[in-house]
């Protein structure tokens, strides 16, 4: 390991090559020894008085990468979307059973087919971590897995493109509601406005 020093700070060449240069990277305490650990990807540096290099994944490209205790046995567990061997797009939940033995869950979640991005988050505030994940499938939506408490994610889900269909209705009534106030304004003063309802609407 090979160090350097800029702006006090110092900077540590670890020596590990890596075939992927854009994966999500996250320091954890992974094995609770009370050392950070580093997970770049599928691969766990793990931190030992130096570190080692192991696979951790068994994917080929991690897109997006997220850790939290979502079972309460004080381990942390990982969701991530991944692609495999043959380009396939998977979301997964590996539950941590402890020395490093990370066990996928036969959960179903939403895969996408472009980049995502999952998080870790208490949404309905029951003390449980659910799991929320985003990404293009077919069209783009936010999916929401809720923790029922015994490991089982049930999923809700918001359909992005409703949610722009809805602001963009709004917005047409507004905008529509002013131009008709402004028009009842003008006409008032003596300015005659000659824009129809249907002209409006096409606009």
């Amino acid at each position: 390991m090979k160090k350097e020093s800029t702006g006090g700070y110092s900077i540590n060449n670890l020596g590990f090559q890596f075939d992927l240069q854009d994966q999500p990277i996250s320091a954890i305490d992974i094995d609770q020894d009370q050392d950070i650990d580093i997970v770049y990807g599928k691969y766990l540096l793990l931190n030992d008085s130096v570190f080692v290099r192991m696979d951790l994944f068994p994917y080929e490209n991690v897109i997006s990468m997220d850790w939290g205790d979502f079972d309460g046995d004080h381990d942390l567990d990982a969701a991530l979307l991944a692609q495999d061997s043959i380009g396939n797009y998977i979301t997964r939940i590996f539950r941590n059973y402890g020395n490093l033995n990370f066990t996928p869950l036969e959960v179903k979640i939403q895969a996408f087919n472009k980049n995502g991005f999952i998080r870790w988050l208490d949404y309905n505030n029951d003390g449980l971590l659910d799991l929320a994940t985003s990404g293009a499938a077919g069209v783009p939506g936010l999916f929401i897995y809720v923790n029922q408490g015994n490991a089982f994610l049930r999923k809700r889900f918001f359909r992005v493109t409703w949610l722009l269909t809805l602001v963009i209705m709004i917005m047409t009534v507004i905008l529509i509601s002013f131009l008709v106030t402004w028009s009842m304004s003008q006409t008032e003063t003596g300015i005659t406005l000659s824009l129809s309802l249907r002209q409006i609407l096409l606009i």
